[in-house]
């Protein structure tokens, strides 16, 4: 069942778009533009943005990323993001299965890992351990599978 989204409406006229096209144009109007340099303006409030997100220090992308996810983090895994962030501190700041020190991920994201069916929280993992234990659905008996094939072509 999917939900049903609140339509954005235009802030001028409260029409069901974000802006629409009538507003839209009322405003270049008024600022005495063409659509053509209207859409060059837009085009260089992107490229600004991304400008100024390329600046950003790790530790600025941490602390923006933690402002934008802390809602979904407490909704899907029941903990906050400062809770995660300790717990990961208690780790040692590396993954709980194998040790860690990187991700080993594209973004350089650590991996939260949790129980499907109890949710709760279990350790902050990198992405190959945390695929690996998704892969085999948790099962021990698989794991331990998995082990004695490696062992007996090893060589």
């Amino acid at each position: 069942m999917s939900k049903k989204r609140k339509a954005s409406r235009c802030v001028l006229c409260e029409h069901e778009a974000h802006q629409c096209q009538d507003c839209r144009n009322k405003v270049r109007r008024k600022e005495n533009v063409t659509a053509e340099q209207w859409a060059h303006r837009q085009a260089l409030d992107v490229a600004s943005r991304k400008r100024a997100v390329a600046k950003r220090t790790p530790e600025q992308h941490r602390k923006k990323w933690q402002a934008r996810n802390a809602g979904y983090f407490k909704w899907k895994y029941g903990i906050t993001v400062e809770e995660k962030e300790a717990m990961f501190v208690a780790q040692g700041r590396c993954c709980a299965c194998c040790g860690s020190k990187v991700p080993r991920t594209t973004k350089g994201r650590w991996q939260t890992d949790h129980d499907h069916k109890t949710k709760k929280v279990r350790a902050i993992l990198c992405r190959v351990c945390n695929v690996v234990l998704g892969m085999v659905d948790e099962n021990v008996v698989h794991l331990q599978a998995l082990i004695s094939y490696i062992e007996r072509f090893k060589q």
